[in-house]
C-alpha cells in the first residue's frame, strides 16, 4: 500500500476494532495450502495488499522497482530473514 490507502487503513483500525479480523477473515476465503491473500479496496482509490508469510501476525517493508518508463516490474518484501544492516565479521 501506498502512504495514501496506509492513511486510510490505519483510521478504519482506528474506528472499528472488528476490521483486522474481518480482514483476516476474507484472507481466509482465499485460503490454499499455506498460503492466502487479499487485495481490499479502501475506497477513495486506494487499495491494500496482504498474504500472509508463515511468519505470524505483522507487516513487512515492501519495495516497488519501477522501469524507464514508470511502469511496475519489481515486488520485493523484506521479512527481515537476512540482517543485511549488520556490518560484516571482522569489521
Amino acid at each position: 500500500m501506498d502512504e495514501k490507502a496506509c492513511k486510510l487503513l490505519e483510521s478504519r483500525l482506528e474506528q472499528d476494532e472488528t476490521f483486522f479480523d474481518a480482514l483476516i477473515e476474507e484472507m481466509d476465503q482465499t485460503y490454499k495450502h499455506t498460503r492466502s491473500w487479499l487485495v481490499k479496496d479502501m475506497g477513495n482509490g486506494c487499495n491494500v495488499a496482504m498474504f500472509s508469510s508463515g511468519w505470524g501476525d505483522g507487516s513487512y517493508a515492501s519495495y516497488i522497482g519501477y522501469d524507464a518508463d514508470g511502469q511496475i516490474v519489481r515486488l520485493l518484501t523484506d521479512f527481515y530473514l537476512v540482517d543485511w544492516m549488520e556490518a560484516p565479521e571482522g569489521e
